[in-house]
């Protein structure tokens, strides 16, 4: 992910066109880990899932990452 142009990312149209709700119910296999996620998503970045593409939540994970 280059943090400077997400929009480079291999699979950023994928991405931005999917919301983080409709990721997590297509990949998390217990509704508490759609629960943890859906905390940590609406506590840390202020966002429902439904609100957020999955472009821009891997870009916030990556911007972690750059030091």
């Amino acid at each position: 992910m280059p943090c400077d142009a997400p929009w480079k990312a291999e699979h950023a149209v994928e991405w931005d066109q999917m919301t983080m709700k409709e990721f997590l119910q297509q990949t998390c296999w217990t509704a508490f880990a759609r629960d943890v996620m859906t905390a940590l998503i609406r506590s840390v970045l202020a966002a429902e899932t439904y609100e957020m593409s999955v472009l821009s939540f891997a870009w916030y994970l990556a911007a972690g990452q750059v030091g």
